[in-house]
């Protein structure tokens, strides 16, 4: 499946919101061998434990700061139709999502701290068979898309 020029992307600042979240998972990565390393000692566990554990989180550093920020930003894209919306997104899995605007029951739009501090915010629109998300907008741009899509879904200002 092609990624269609044609279809609105996410955000540009969702590459750095993605690598400053890759940098906390490797944070965490590093306090856990830590403790893996203090533990190791403490109860004379196989010395292979630690070299091992090492090595997944420096190998993984390439994979949490560039590549998968990149994939993010890259495979992702939608578009808003008047009776439809249309997500695309995957590197490896790709999926191509149409959701009848007819369908949407409920929209939300939430920020975590990493997105609040890139202004950017997610959009999460449900309906009954489940809910799905367009990641990484900018603040604006997601509470713009909340008012359209709720016009266009016909939705009370409950159900927004």
């Amino acid at each position: 499946m092609k990624y269609d020029p044609s279809m609105q992307r996410i955000d540009k600042k969702a590459y750095k919101a993605k690598r400053f979240g890759g940098l906390i998972t490797l944070l965490i990565e590093v306090i856990l061998n830590v403790i893996l390393f203090i533990l190791a000692i403490k109860f004379q566990w196989p010395v292979w434990i630690v070299p091992i554990a090492i090595a997944w989180t420096v190998l993984s550093i390439p994979f949490e700061i560039y590549i998968f920020p990149l994939m993010h930003y890259e495979t992702w894209r939608y578009q808003i139709h008047e009776e439809e919306i249309e997500l695309k997104h995957g590197f490896i899995f790709r999926k191509h999502t149409t959701i009848p605007m007819v369908k949407i029951q409920h929209i939300d739009v939430s920020q975590g701290p990493i997105l609040k501090r890139y202004g950017l915010a997610t959009i999460k629109l449900s309906t009954a068979a489940g809910s799905i998300e367009i990641p990484s907008l900018a603040e604006d741009i997601a509470e713009e898309m909340r008012k359209k899509i709720a016009v266009l879904a016909r939705l009370s200002d409950e159900e927004i």
